[in-house]
């Protein structure tokens, strides 16, 4: 997917968040998946005894700074460089939730898949916001 080629392209350069609202396994497909450990993920978000757990990543300046899966919510807070306050939540199975958010705002998309966020640590400023349905099928904010 082009999308993920170019944040694994630019990757140095931002803060990138992913929960997982739903179902990974059903949106991950076992190529995108090779992309996203590529970007620095280490969980398979394709393989099905995933199915419906809670997942939640952060990956700073091209480095992974915490990533987990468990079959309850998943969340992380902290303080970047810079004083950015970021926090992400998920929630798997039928009744997911995503948060993503930076300032106390959330961007997430809230939506069924794989709710990523994006953040150039460079110009401090959020540059995107979406939701991939599937391997190919992906909403902006």
């Amino acid at each position: 997917m082009k999308y993920v080629d170019k944040l694994i392209e630019d990757k140095e350069r931002y803060s990138i968040f992913i929960t997982v609202n739903g179902d990974a396994s059903d949106v991950v497909s076992p190529e995108l998946a090779e992309k996203l450990q590529e970007l620095g993920l280490t969980v398979d978000l394709s393989a099905k005894d995933n199915r419906g757990k809670s997942y939640a990543a952060t990956l700073y300046n091209g480095h992974l700074l915490e990533e987990s899966m468990s079959d309850t919510t998943v969340s992380y807070a902290g303080t970047l460089e810079k004083g950015l306050v970021y926090s992400t939540s998920s929630t798997g199975g039928e009744n997911g939730n995503s948060v993503l958010s930076y300032d106390s705002e959330d961007y997430s998309m809230n939506q069924s898949g794989l709710n990523i966020l994006v953040y150039d640590n460079e110009h401090n400023v959020g540059i995107d916001a979406c939701v991939l349905h599937d391997g190919k099928k992906m909403e902006r904010r």
